[in-house]
């Protein structure tokens, strides 16, 4: 016995089943293919001189956020120009990220606090948050990196604490 099969489709269904074909089977990297890398770029600006370096961390989750940087994703320490830098993450997965960084003025791989234990040294979170007298949450720094922008830039302001700031 023989059976023969004929599928006919219209222009119509064949526009549709173009476009919905590839949401059906979901993004290329679910089969087998990588996900896109994205490269973030941070503008660091309002740094007060140029002594030190800017060392920075980038978290994937509250875990370590802001000072254990034994948790970050990634680190990176940047000497300064011109009371500015540009820090570049390459590779980066897509997701949830925060960033904290710390204007190292005497480059002892540490913030350095007085002795009430506030910061001497300038601090900057993704986001800006305003400075309050608790260390910042990972929720208040977090920004998206997404398949929208293989390149992505954000900046962040260093903030240099006064005793004014601090008892607000």
């Amino acid at each position: 016995m023989r059976t023969d099969f004929c599928i006919t489709v219209s222009g119509r269904c064949l526009a549709a089943m173009v476009v919905l074909f590839p949401i059906l089977l979901g993004p290329p990297w679910a089969q087998g293919q990588q996900p896109p890398r994205i490269c973030l770029r941070v503008m660091v600006t309002g740094l007060r001189n140029d002594k030190g370096q800017i060392a920075a961390s980038l978290f994937d989750s509250e875990k370590g956020f802001p000072n254990d940087d034994s948790r970050a994703v990634r680190r990176q320490t940047t000497i300064i120009k011109n009371h500015s830098v540009l820090l570049t993450f390459d590779g980066l997965a897509l997701g949830k990220y925060g960033l904290a960084l710390l204007h190292d003025e005497n480059q002892n791989h540490k913030m350095d606090t007085n002795r009430f234990g506030f910061p001497r040294e300038g601090y900057g979170i993704s986001n800006n948050p305003r400075a309050t007298r608790r260390s910042p949450k990972f929720s208040d720094a977090e920004f998206s990196v997404t398949e929208s922008h293989t390149e992505q830039t954000i900046s962040v302001a260093v903030i240099y604490l006064r005793l004014r700031d601090v008892l607000r």
